[in-house]
């Protein structure tokens, strides 16, 4: 099944716009995805949207991904998430006589798994706090094993994929995506008995999985102080394979106060070039830290927002700084400068972070 055009031409604009937003965009191993064949990929969630748009654009698959089903209320954007094949799932919060709705979504997962589509969902079932990962729901695995009973096949195949980011909530930190070994099954239950079992096994594999490339920090009175420890013990010449590593390491070690210091020279170039950034982009970049200061409730939207606000808001941006340049000198050049000049500077900020 084609994905609409909607659909491909934010995959595209989405990947131009992840490009600026993350210092580095790491996808390791992606040979291990097989390809033509029916896959549902996981992940840990852990950043509101933008992990299913990280996970959407590093690959090739067009998925269609599982969202809340709150966000499907308004009959509008019901109607726009369908064309960027989005499927509403149902969660015991959204009232426990919803939840048999969820029968109706898992067989349309079925059947588009019988076309060779791809599905991608969340097993936490909501985004987390940073570096923790709560234990796994096991949709997939019912939707696995649904189809290996409708179709009498074994050829289905899990992809976990982990996300880690180096900072959740900042602009320009950055991401890495690691596609980890495939889980396939190898037979099918014969009872009811069998098929919990079977469930609370797919779904504590992939759990540890993903858990074991991710530094996971226990969340508890400590967490903060750690956290900005971890961070503050980096440094800023590792990529972001290395300081997922590292991280790993620190927490495991339980070391978390290493020194870390920038030469003069660099922190004056850093702050210069942030300075000039925030002066072009002032309108963006104070709309933005409004937005996160008197709308944001849960933290976990802070980067998805900033990222949606960067690729729709700062084009309009400087579409008007053009227009404005046209009415106080028409001369052409100046007009088109103004987008590479933002770009110039977004760039500069991105390898001087």
């Amino acid at each position: 099944m084609p994905a609409s055009f909607l659909y491909r031409f934010l995959k595209l604009y989405c990947k131009i716009g992840l490009w600026f937003y993350f210092k580095e965009w790491k996808v390791k191993d992606k040979n291990i995805i097989i390809k033509n064949r029916p896959t549902i990929f996981i992940a840990n969630h852990q950043n509101a949207f933008l992990d299913a748009i990280l996970m959407t654009c590093s690959t090739q698959l067009n998925p269609f991904f599982l969202a809340r089903a709150n966000v499907f209320e308004k009959s509008w954007a019901a109607t726009l998430l369908s064309l960027i094949r989005i499927k509403p799932v149902f969660r015991f919060r959204d009232g426990f006589s919803t939840i048999k709705n969820n029968e109706v979504i898992f067989q349309e997962c079925v059947d588009l798994l019988k076309k060779g589509e791809t599905i991608l969902l969340f097993p936490e079932a909501n985004h987390n706090e940073p570096y923790t990962t709560r234990a796994y729901q096991k949709g997939f695995a019912r939707i696995a094993l649904l189809y290996a009973k409708q179709t009498g096949k074994l050829d289905v195949v899990i992809q976990p994929t982990s996300i880690y980011y180096t900072q959740h909530h900042t602009f320009q930190g950055s991401v890495m995506l690691s596609n980890l070994s495939t889980i396939q099954l190898d037979h099918v239950p014969s009872n009811t008995a069998e098929e919990k079992l079977f469930y609370e096994k797919l779904a504590q594999q992939a759990y540890q999985q993903i858990n074991h490339h991710l530094p996971i920090l226990v969340e508890d009175s400590t967490y903060k102080v750690k956290l900005n420890l971890l961070i503050n013990s980096r440094s800023i010449h590792k990529n972001v394979e290395k300081l997922c590593r590292n991280d790993k390491e620190n927490i495991e070690n339980d070391v978390f106060a290493k020194n870390n210091f920038h030469s003069i020279s660099k922190l004056f170039i850093k702050n210069l070039i942030d300075f000039l950034w925030k002066l072009y982009h002032c309108l963006p970049w104070y709309f933005t830290r409004w937005v996160i200061k008197n709308k944001i409730k849960d933290n976990q939207f802070i980067s998805s927002i900033q990222f949606a606000i960067g690729i729709f808001f700062v084009p309009g941006w400087y579409l008007l700084l053009m227009v404005m340049l046209h009415f106080a000198n028409q001369h052409f050049m100046w007009m088109i400068s103004v987008p590479f000049v933002g770009m110039i500077l977004t760039i500069l900020r991105k390898f001087t972070r």
